[in-house]
């Protein structure tokens, strides 16, 4: 078995991989497309061979980005993403030839095919990069390796860092490339993007990457939306569920503070129900293959409405934050520092998150 430690040559490196678990020798190859990624960026605004550097750029990033989530998705989405990866081979074949040319041409554009000492330490630069994935990856956990630089040593990766900057700043008026930008420059640092986010991502439906870079932009703007709603409804769950669990429990105790009287107490557990309630129905809603922009829309009201009863309970606005200690709601929640478990902001945060989904809605 060879040691992941002594690794110094490709034909080590492959032994090596032959002793692990696939999911290793996959997050490894992600890594090195990702590597390579930036010639094709650089020809994203070029036709080449009648076919648009934009439809080859996003051949490329579906692709890397599919066998990056087949390095570390669960098990039991595995067939879905093999399936995508299937699809992603065949539309890349289709257009291979285009593909070729591309590269060529990207190399050309850097000067890098004329300068074989430059070559040669790009290929030594891409191979200790390789060797340290290798490293990263010797507990057996493929997430460990993307939490490392793309380029541990950018000596000799000029030419490819230089045409990622360039793609980086190019003028992108309706967004087409946001999200790729933001993924790509999260993997170059060793910050990828939430994994759950780049699952759904890689599971659009292969029409939708066949209409082109536009209606794909456009499906990915609202994976996000949906997926940011998502994470507000659970963050806002929790803490209700921190607060359930407190005036459950016996009596807090007072913060040195008067009580406020019954009346706003009962309020306050009334919008907490309503809370329940409304988060519970959203969460059904986005759940359906078409959500109802008119139950959206009544959902975002009354959260928003909830939010300011709550300021008002506690004595706050939404624009200040409600410090601890600042008011309770008296006897009838045990002396619940309010502002320890729920804030308006999180409230009117999800409110604001519906409103966003609802505009990436037909």
């Amino acid at each position: 078995m060879a040691d992941v430690d002594k690794i110094v040559d490709l034909d080590q490196l492959e032994t090596w991989l032959q002793t692990q678990d696939v999911r290793i020798s996959r997050a490894i190859a992600a890594r090195a497309s990702l590597r390579s990624l930036p010639t094709l960026m650089a020809v994203s605004d070029q036709i080449i061979n009648k076919t648009a550097g934009a439809e080859l750029l996003l051949a490329g990033l579906r692709a890397t980005l599919i066998s990056g989530v087949a390095s570390t998705c669960p098990t039991p989405d595995m067939k879905r993403i093999e399936a995508a990866a299937r699809s992603a081979a065949l539309s890349a074949a289709r257009s291979s030839a285009a593909r070729s040319a591309a590269l060529s041409s990207a190399a050309r554009s850097a000067r890098s095919a004329a300068r074989s000492a430059a070559n040669a330490a790009a290929n030594a630069a891409a191979n200790a990069a390789v060797f340290s994935d290798a490293k990263a990856a010797k507990n057996g956990d493929p997430h460990q390796i993307f939490t490392g630089a793309l380029w541990p040593r950018p000596q000799g990766a000029e030419n490819l860092l230089t045409m990622w900057e360039t793609f980086a700043a190019l003028h992108d008026p309706t967004g087409i490339w946001t999200f790729w930008r933001d993924w790509y420059r999260g993997m170059l640092t060793g910050a990828p993007m939430d994994w759950d986010l780049q699952l759904q991502v890689a599971l659009i439906k292969d029409e939708i990457w066949e209409a082109g870079p536009e209606d794909v932009a456009k499906e990915i703007e609202r994976i996000q939306a949906k997926f940011e709603l998502e994470q507000e409804v659970k963050r806002l769950k929790e803490e209700l569920t921190a607060l359930k669990q407190a005036t459950s429990s016996p009596l807090i105790g007072d913060n040195g503070g008067p009580p406020l009287d019954a009346l706003p107490a009962k309020a306050f557990k009334k919008d907490i129900l309503l809370l329940w309630d409304d988060l519970d129905t959203l969460e059904a809603e986005i759940a359906t293959p078409a959500p109802s922009p008119a139950i959206l829309k009544r959902i975002a009201k009354s959260l928003s409405e909830i939010a300011m009863r709550i300021a008002a309970y506690c004595g706050a606005t939404l624009d200040v934050a409600i410090k601890a200690g600042a008011k309770t709601i008296g006897a009838a929640t045990g002396g619940l520092v309010v502002a320890d478990y729920v804030q308006p902001e999180t409230i009117q945060a999800a409110a604001q998150a519906i409103t966003k989904f609802l505009a990436t809605l037909p």
